[in-house]
């Protein structure tokens, strides 16, 4: 494609105007009459002028030049030609947009987001093409894509400027941090289908310096123009830990931007009621962390409120949200049979330890509609007490019915154990070294390893022949098996039997948010475990519902969370609420880099508008009226004369 077009070719037919012209111009030849003694002298050239008569009226005529000189401006004005810019030379034209958090910052108090600035940008880019009769340019296409976390696709290929506004319109702010990396791969999956060189990138520059994809085009990453980071002070993690006299310690953690203002405050607030607060005195990229006690008598919503007393260009960080239950004993259910397990158990203090002392085992525990009663931990080495609901599971000396064609144990020889994962949270500080097993765990001929990673296990402790202690995380919950029994081996025994009880207590103090609680970064919820095939209605903050079913291990995951605050999610029979905040330092420092690597390339920020199309009817326009203005000037000047020559 040449450098040069024109969007209103059409129109060439205007330059016949000039034979009117030239007739009328000729047809208003009006000769002066002179008195001369003799026309001898003249004949000569009066033969010359007849020959030449047209072209010596064209050279001599300055108003005749001049009219076509205006003409050819207007007829070439109509005709619209433009120059293709550094991205015009392309018939198909993607172009990124970003809206993650960060593009929701002022550049100054009641001014425009960065958003806003991006918006105007590509706007312009629209508008800058041609337009024919139907709303529809003729030289190229342009197909709109945003990104934030993940990226979507606004418009295909198109050159309907209403439809490319309406969709730039659209765009609004997500609370979450910004990630090219989908956006990008989409865009390559564009090429493949639809040729093209280039693409633009719009964003503030709060990306990450390195993102994961190839690029088969040239990208232009477009920086919106920002006068450095704004002064600007944010959440940037908030949870809740369990004390031992009944309230939650809150820990809220508070980061600056390079420039913080003067002084903040901090609220924490439950049902529009300021429980406690707390000033601040923020530094330049600082980092502070405040903590509040709250009652754990009874279950509680927290909002975490950050208001600065100078200006602060994030909103969205301003904001974080704490769900936090009623502070209860653990239901613990240990098989009668287990005696050193709740020996082990009744010691820690803080259960409600099921069975009762005493109770005749009754088999698997009911309420009196016959439904099994959940637990939060049960320890069990019953076949018929293990599928009891419970957020942590361990079963002793029982293989799980799926593994039960892989692994075999039998009361002949032995097993020792080889090693065992010192890193996992169920086996903090418990040592095994010399621990002794008289059954004999080992893996059925053709059966390894992998085999039970591809079904979800791993396998925490390794005896010499397969594994003697595995675990699956079911959602939020957990699944432990002791594969040897533990009355068969010094397992009771040893000074670490206790503390395995109490990690056992621990994990599901953590499955069930009686240990911790935790504000929920912006993106993705995390996996909830709700039943099996139950469908789940999540209310979104601010308006708006997601439907979501349970799969087949009755976990719901993947539910979006674009907006910071409360998600309430109901199912039949149980409800659960998360609270979600923004919690990105990246985000609330506002930074901005000057280059972003992929795997092959680097791409430099460049700042300014988004060079496309440069049209060239203004000037044309503006050169007919500077042209129109000269021969009004020339025609209407005062006249002047030689010297002796009479006024």
């Amino acid at each position: 494609m040449s450098a040069m077009g024109f969007h209103g070719l059409s129109y060439w037919p205007l330059a016949a105007l000039a034979v009117p012209v030239v007739v009328f111009y000729f047809l208003k030849l009006r000769r002066d009459r002179a008195e001369i003694p003799s026309l001898v002298l003249w004949r000569q050239v009066m033969e010359d002028r007849r020959v030449n008569s047209p072209f010596q009226r064209f050279k001599r005529n300055i108003l005749l030049l001049l009219q076509l000189l205006l003409l050819a401006c207007l007829c070439l004005a109509a005709m619209q030609p433009f120059f293709h810019g550094a991205n015009g030379a392309g018939r198909h034209l993607p172009i990124l947009i970003d809206h993650s958090a960060s593009m929701g910052a002022l550049d100054k108090p009641h001014g425009r987001t960065r958003l806003d600035e991006a918006k105007r940008l590509v706007r312009e880019r629209i508008d800058n093409l041609g337009k024919t009769d139907d709303d529809r340019t003729d030289d190229q296409d342009i197909c709109l894509i945003a990104f934030a976390r993940d990226g979507r696709r606004l418009t295909g290929f198109t050159s309907n400027k209403r439809e490319l506004h309406d969709a730039l319109d659209a765009i609004e702010i997500e609370d979450v941090p910004s990630n090219p990396t989908t956006a990008l791969q989409l865009t390559q999956a564009l090429a493949r289908t639809t040729g093209f060189e280039r693409a633009e990138l719009v964003t503030d520059g709060n990306l990450p310096e390195q993102v994961d994809a190839e690029l088969a085009f040239k990208l232009d990453y477009r920086r919106v123009a920002t006068a450095g980071a704004p002064p600007n002070l944010g959440i940037t993690s908030c949870n809740a830990q369990r004390r031992a006299d009944g309230h939650w310690e809150v820990f809220i953690g508070i980061e600056s931007a390079a420039e913080a203002p003067a002084s903040a405050t901090l609220e924490l607030v439950s049902g529009g009621h300021v429980l406690e607060q707390r000033p601040l005195q923020p530094q330049a990229n600082g980092v502070e962390r405040v903590s509040f006690l709250v009652p754990g008598d009874e279950a509680i919503e927290l909002e975490a409120r950050l208001h600065s007393d100078g200006f602060d260009a994030l909103a969205a960080d301003d904001r974080a949200y704490l769900v936090l239950p009623a502070i209860r004993p653990m239901r613990v259910w240990i098989a009668p049979a287990l005696r050193a397990w709740r020996h082990a158990a009744s010691a820690l203090g803080g259960l409600d330890l099921h069975p009762a002392a005493g109770a005749a085992d009754a088999g698997a525990p009911t309420t009196g509609d016959a439904k099994p009663v959940s637990y939060d931990l049960t320890i069990t080495d019953q076949v018929s007490e293990a599928a009891l609901p419970a957020a942590v599971r361990v079963t002793v000396g029982l293989v799980p019915p799926a593994l039960r064609e892989m692994i075999t144990v039998s009361g002949e020889g032995g097993s020792s154990l080889v090693d065992y994962r010192r890193s996992d949270a169920l086996l903090a500080h418990v040592v095994l070294d010399d621990l002794l097993v008289n059954e004999r765990v080992s893996f059925a001929p053709g059966c390894g390893e992998k085999e039970l990673e591809a079904l979800g296990f791993e396998v925490l402790v390794h005896g010499d022949r397969g594994p003697l202690m595995i675990a699956r995380s079911r959602g939020g919950a957990l699944d432990c098996h002791l594969l040897f029994h533990s009355d068969r081996s010094t397992l009771p025994y040893r000074v670490g039997f206790p503390v395995l009880v109490a990690n056992l207590v621990s994990a599901a103090m953590g499955a069930t948010g009686q240990a911790e609680s935790t504000c929920v970064s912006t993106g993705v919820l995390p996996p909830i475990s709700i039943g099996a095939g139950q469908s789940v209605m999540v209310d979104i903050p601010g308006g708006g519902h997601i439907a979501a079913v349970a799969d087949g291990d009755g976990v719901v995951a993947g539910v979006r969370a674009a907006r910071a605050g409360i998600y309430h999610m109901a199912s039949p029979g149980r409800a659960i609420d998360v609270g979600v905040g923004l919690l990105n330092a990246t985000e609330t420092r506002l930074g901005s880099v000057e280059s972003v690597r992929f795997r092959e390339v680097a791409v430099q920020a460049s700042a300014g508008a988004i060079p496309g199309e440069r049209a060239l009817w203004p000037k044309l326009a503006l050169a007919a009226i500077l042209v129109c203005l000269a021969e009004w000037w020339y025609f209407h000047r005062r006249p002047s004369f030689s010297s002796g020559s009479p006024p």
